[in-house]
């Protein structure tokens, strides 16, 4: 029997898996808390071994999820505790990025229609000025020329007023 086979075969006679053998046997406070949850709720926990019950515990995932612009309170008093004033600068640090995305918004809802209002003026001052040169060069004989560029002042006034739609 090779070595690597005997290493396995007193792994099977010590009745583990040789990765957990190193793990301390003493539970930490949650895995106490998960561990009563346990056999409160399972019974067959509490006919198991300790050690199979301290594997059972660690094998067993916690996740908890949160959604919104704070931390979950228990997250904000465990700031609180590690942070000087951890959970009030959080709040205060929202509220100032509240307030700003409201002003940015405020923003956007007044100066927006102004801007749209001065780009279809820029563009109906080109697309005129287009069209009156195109008006002067048809007079002077030059009637391809004349509508060429007739035709580009018109789709300046087509996408000054159409173009801007999508928003």
């Amino acid at each position: 029997m090779g070595k690597g086979e005997r290493n396995k075969e007193q792994r099977r006679s010590q009745g583990g898996a040789s990765n957990s053998s190193h793990l301390p046997q003493t539970l930490n406070a949650d895995e106490e808390e998960v561990l009563a949850e346990l056999e409160a709720n399972v019974p067959a926990v509490r006919n198991m071994k300790p050690d199979q019950r301290t594997k059972l515990v660690r094998s067993i995932s916690i996740i908890s999820s949160h959604s919104g612009p704070l931390p979950a309170p228990e997250d904000l008093r465990q700031y609180a505790e590690q942070i000087p004033n951890g959970g009030e600068r959080i709040m205060a640090l929202t509220e100032n990025q509240a307030a700003h995305r409201m002003e940015v918004e405020k923003n956007i809802m007044v100066l927006g229609p102004k801007e749209t209002a001065r780009g279809q003026l820029y563009a109906l001052i080109i697309g005129l000025a287009g069209l009156s040169t195109a008006g002067y060069i048809a007079s002077l004989g030059m009637a391809g020329t004349s509508g060429l560029i007739g035709t580009g002042a018109l789709c300046t006034l087509a996408v000054g007023f159409l173009g801007n739609r999508k928003k």
